[in-house]
């Protein structure tokens, strides 16, 4: 007789099985599998029930089999399939505290979208009117996540798109569920009610629980990067238990159907989850690298499973992307619609060195509602109120939100950035650097640049430190020495900053030129690293050991640039 499956079971099939026991330690048991691989259908999944797999009961799954690539197949009763990974488990630490406080509006949309639901057990109390807007506001805080990672991997706006009601709230069905709440049970009454559609997933509140478990969600197992991957397509499921609606899980499992976490990606784990701490498909208990402390991400580093401007080479350039303008169920650099009887917000930010004084007296509501302001200063701090101020302890770069509500059910939510600058006096510090450009191209005098620029001898790296404001640089060189006389052409040498929003300075000898450090830039927040990159340019033969010097000054608080009468070689 099979055993019942535990949460605690994992399955990796990477060339192994690895099973985890409730000790943590892992028993490595290599497996044959090359035989055992059903035919797959195009989402890289059985399409057809596996033949000759027994079922087994698998905690807060329901009754499944387990399939050669590590995931359980679920075979509803109406003959649908889901395939899941398992139940991901209750971690206190992570869903007691809410994913984000700030919320933003999904984009409505009738063609591919996510259909909130809620259900709940038959015999118990129908709680809907009581929990739909906590519901909402859940799903607009997954959202507001989903936007950051937008804006910060490609620049661009990204909202879920969801159902909605014609005045664009978001839509909430609901249905009773009259068996367990296994996850095979949840879907079963779902798709029972009429809850189905190719163009759809369903993220379901379940007012349940299930022991030791935060939610299940189908996944499958398709790295293909195209529009054409099974996980473009609906009809998937997530189930978040009540004790979790809160935390990462609603956006954890809704990943899961999106796609996440591919066994080939970058950081993944091999069973639907990735290593990387705090992203919303990462577990901290399996966590081996921890790369963003500012805040929940989606996907911290950009290169497991979202990247809204992946570049040519990294995995998620050619392999399943989320975060691709592929995906059916993801709106990019669209503003969301909003009702419009929702509060429209809006504010100023005055600052004081480090105290800031806001100002939302120009927000409104168009019914004329009363509102309720609350703020969220962008370094765990909050306030309320149409006036308010704040000192922040530290120089940086803060996303500041306004939200308002207007008691009827209205909501709306506003986002600026905010620069504080650090607080540091006028002063110059002046640097030098000499070198040797040490290339010969003597037949393709195109290919001048492209083998000169990889000497390292041309490198050269240096820390700034908070509060600079600009670089002053001259580059001089001695023609007479090198074997590169009289082959420099019209531009002869170049620099070029290797720092983002810097750009490329070039011209003759010597290069003079002072580039303001915008106060926007991390650079200016918080210092950090430089590079100067000097080099041949428009040359019409060999250079072969030019030696050449750079006089650089970096400026803080606002110094002006000093004149270099003696940088000469």
């Amino acid at each position: 007789m099979l055993r019942p499956i535990t949460l605690y079971d994992r399955v990796l099939l990477s060339g192994s099985v690895r099973v985890l026991f409730p000790t943590s330690r892992p028993v490595v048991l290599f497996a044959l599998i090359l035989f055992l691989v059903p035919a797959l259908g195009p989402g890289g999944q059985a399409e057809d029930p596996a033949e000759d797999c027994a079922t087994q009961y698998v905690h807060a799954v329901g009754e499944a089999c387990l399939l050669p690539n590590g995931l359980w197949q679920v075979v509803l009763a109406d003959g649908h399939i889901q395939t899941t990974h398992g139940a991901d488990p209750y971690i206190p630490d992570e869903e007691t505290a809410a994913l984000s406080d700030i919320e933003r509006h999904p984009h409505c949309a009738t063609d591919y979208y996510q259909h909130v639901l809620y259900g709940y057990p038959a015999g118990g109390e129908n709680r809907y009117l009581d929990v739909v807007d906590d519901i909402r506001a859940a799903i607009r805080r997954m959202n507001h996540i989903l936007n950051e990672d937008g804006l910060e991997s490609g620049g661009v706006t990204a909202d879920y798109k969801v159902l909605c009601h014609d005045d664009y709230q978001i839509r909430v069905d609901h249905f009773p569920n009259h068996g367990s709440s296994d996850f095979s049970n949840v879907v079963n009454a779902a798709r029972a009610a009429g809850f189905y559609g190719s163009n759809t997933d369903f993220t379901i509140f379940y007012d349940g629980t299930s022991s030791g478990v935060c939610g299940v969600g189908h996944i499958s197992y398709d790295d293909r990067g195209s529009a054409y991957n099974h996980n473009n397509n609906g009809n998937d499921y997530g189930v978040t238990y009540n004790n979790c609606w809160s935390g990462r899980t609603p956006m954890h499992e809704n990943g899961h159907n999106q796609g996440a976490v591919q066994r080939t990606a970058p950081d993944s784990d091999g069973s639907g989850h990735c290593i990387e701490g705090k992203d919303i498909m990462c577990y901290p208990t399996s966590a081996i690298l921890v790369l963003c402390r500012d805040r929940v991400h989606y996907d911290c580093d950009h290169d497991t499973y979202f990247d809204a401007e992946p570049e040519p080479g990294e995995w998620l350039h050619t392999h399943w992307n989320i975060g691709a303008r592929y995906n059916r169920f993801i709106a990019f650099d669209v503003e969301p619609q909003i009702n419009t009887t929702d509060p429209v917000p809006d504010f100023t930010a005055t600052v004081a060195d480090k105290e800031v004084t806001f100002d939302a007296s120009a927000s409104y509501d168009p019914d004329g509602d009363p509102l309720t302001y609350t703020w969220n200063f962008g370094d765990n701090s909050a306030g309320s109120g149409a006036q308010t101020t704040h000192t922040y302890a530290e120089a940086g770069k803060y996303r500041v939100t306004l939200s308002l509500s207007d008691g009827q059910g209205g909501f709306n939510a506003t986002t600026q950035t905010l620069y504080i600058s650090p607080d540091v006096p006028a002063s110059v510090e002046n640097l030098t650097f000499e070198g040797v450009v040490e290339c010969a191209v003597a037949v393709y005098p195109q290919e001048t640049k492209d083998a000169c620029g990889g000497s390292t001898s041309t490198d050269h790296q240096f820390t700034v430190g908070k509060g600079i404001t600009g670089v002053h640089v001259e580059l001089v060189w001695d023609r007479s020495t090198g074997a590169a006389l009289g082959t420099l052409g019209a531009e002869e040498m170049r620099f070029i900053w290797y720092r983002p929003g810097l750009g490329d300075a070039n011209g003759t000898s010597p290069v003079i030129g002072t580039h303001d450090v915008e106060p926007s830039l991390d650079l200016h927040l918080s210092g950090g690293q430089m590079l100067l990159h000097v080099r041949p340019s428009g040359t019409s033969g060999p250079v072969v050991d030019q030696a050449y010097k750079v006089c650089v000054s970096v400026l803080y608080g606002g110094a002006t640039a000093p004149s270099w009468s003696t940088c000469t070689l």
